[in-house]
This record gives C-alpha cells, structure tokens and sequence, in this order.
C-alpha cells in the first residue's frame, strides 16, 4: 500500500512538473509574440511620424524636414509615448547622415527602434557608427597607400 501510494505521488508530481513546463513554453512564446508586436507597432507610429514629415514622399528625409521633427511639440510629445528622447534622434542623425543632407527614412526607423530602452542603446550605435566609419578610412587609406 505505501509503494502504491508513493508511487502515484511521483506520477502527480511528474504531470504536475510536465503541465507547469508546458504552460511556462507557452508563455515564452506569447512573451516573444508580444515583444514582436509591440515593436511592430512603435516602427509603424514612428513611421507615421516620418511620413508626416517627408514633404516630398521619396523615403528619403532631408535635415531641415527632420528638424521640424525635434522642434513640433506634438510630435516631440507623440515620440515621448513611445520612450524616444529627440536628443538620441539627433544623435542617431547624425550617426546614419555623415555629413549627408539626405537619410533614409526606414534605415533610420529600424535604428531608432533599436534606441528604444535603456540609455546603454543608443551608446552601444554610437560605437557601432564610429567603428564603421573607421573601417571605411582604414580600407581607403590601405587601398591608396604608395606602392601597393
């Protein structure tokens, strides 16, 4: 009688441990489901943002139309909905245009998403855009040096 009973104890609490993963499986996927959303959802309102902006509908964004970005109140007031400081736009300006008057507007919304979240975000693109730029003026430096 008390190896029956143990028994069904160890077999309640195996379906219990298999029920409780199962459940648990479920909820990483409805978690990573609603990250994808929410994400998803703030491309497409900053992209509504954009549209808004760019005057002549090319995709392409020049300087002066983004700086009625960062001085509109409304729309400085709809991207602080969505956590974006216009000061990490402006960097984030600066990082994608390189001296460019023009950018491209979804290669901008797809680094601005990345923005999103903690400071430590728009410090680590920072670093990425100087790394790439270095990597351009090393590789034309080496490709034009005396005597190759």
């Amino acid at each position: 009688m008390f190896s029956f009973m143990f028994t069904l104890i160890k077999v309640v609490t195996a379906v219990f441990i298999a029920e409780t993963t199962r459940v648990a499986n479920i909820d990483d996927k409805i978690a990573v489901q609603r990250k994808n959303k929410q994400k998803e959802q703030f491309c497409t309102k900053l992209n509504q943002v954009f549209l808004h902006l760019d005057s002549d509908q090319d995709g392409s964004m020049a300087r002066d139309e983004f700086q009625s970005l960062i001085t509109n109140a409304t729309l400085t007031t709809l991207l602080s909905t969505i956590d974006i400081d216009t000061h990490d736009l402006v960097t984030l300006l600066h990082m994608y245009t390189q001296g460019s008057e023009r950018f491209d507007v979804h290669r901008f919304i797809e680094g601005t998403s990345h923005v999103k979240g903690p400071a430590q975000s728009i410090d680590v693109l920072k670093v990425l855009a100087s790394i790439d730029t270095l990597n351009e003026k090393v590789g034309a430096a080496l490709r034009n040096r005396p005597g190759k």
